[in-house]
């Protein structure tokens, strides 16, 4: 089993250089990786916690995800990588089965199916909350590129 769950942190989700900014659609990418939407992830796979409470940025987080897909996809591993501390959470495909390897060095498996249905499941959830409270951000083209990633994993 896989989860990927988030909790918001609504006073700290928008930089205090940008709070009266009403308008998402043109932020740079950069900016909403690495300044936007801090949240509290935590990610378990295999009975293991390989991230508890973490405080990244959400959009961050999904397009890490995403980006993991990818290269697990096409070359049977990957990592996700923190810009926040020097964490790493390594993963590597054989068969039908995901190696993890976290930060506390507890080495993870699941079904790649699961971290899959997993990985989308959290992303449609903070994507469906960051434009219920942020609806310019639907026309961001970081965005529009996460939904139209997402579909690609259907």
């Amino acid at each position: 089993m896989v989860s990927i769950l988030f909790v918001p942190n609504e006073k700290n989700e928008i930089p205090d250089s940008c709070r009266n900014a009403s308008d998402l659609s043109d932020v740079a990418e950069i900016d909403l990786r690495y300044k936007y939407f801090n949240c509290w992830v935590t990610f378990s796979a295999g009975g293991v916690t390989l991230l508890e409470r973490s405080y990244v940025p959400l959009l961050d987080f999904m397009l890490s995800l995403d980006w993991a897909l990818r290269e697990i996809r096409t070359r049977g591993s990957s990592s996700i990588t923190f810009t926040e501390h020097s964490g790493e959470i390594g993963m590597s495909l054989n068969g039908d089965q995901l190696s993890l390897q976290g930060m506390v060095g507890i080495p993870a498996q699941c079904p790649i199916d699961d971290f899959v249905r997993s990985s989308l499941d959290f992303t449609n959830e903070g994507v469906g909350y960051l434009l219920s409270r942020y609806p310019s951000l639907e026309f961001n083209p970081s965005m529009q590129r996460l939904r139209g990633a997402m579909g690609e994993w259907r």
